[in-house]
């Protein structure tokens, strides 16, 4: 296993997208996103302001990924 984790930018917004499709429409989701729909999703993610992400690729396949934002709290900035 060699895996490798990067920031998140646009250049991975298709594989993302097959990825969080393949993920949230089976089971215990069974959510009706498309691949259009996904990718919309993640863009706008990735456009959000404090926005933080990265992939992880195992041998070239992506096998994961996180996403979320930094936002202010009373008590300091959190993670979403």
């Amino acid at each position: 296993m060699s895996l490798q984790i990067t920031p998140l930018n646009d250049a991975h917004l298709k594989e993302c997208a097959a990825l969080f499709v393949s993920v949230f429409n089976a089971e215990p989701y069974n959510d009706l996103w498309t691949q259009e729909t996904a990718y919309k999703r993640l863009h706008e993610m990735v456009h959000s302001p404090g926005f933080l992400g990265f992939v992880c690729h195992d041998a070239g396949r992506m096998v994961g990924l996180v996403v979320g934002c930094a936002r202010q709290w009373y008590s300091g900035r959190v993670y979403e």
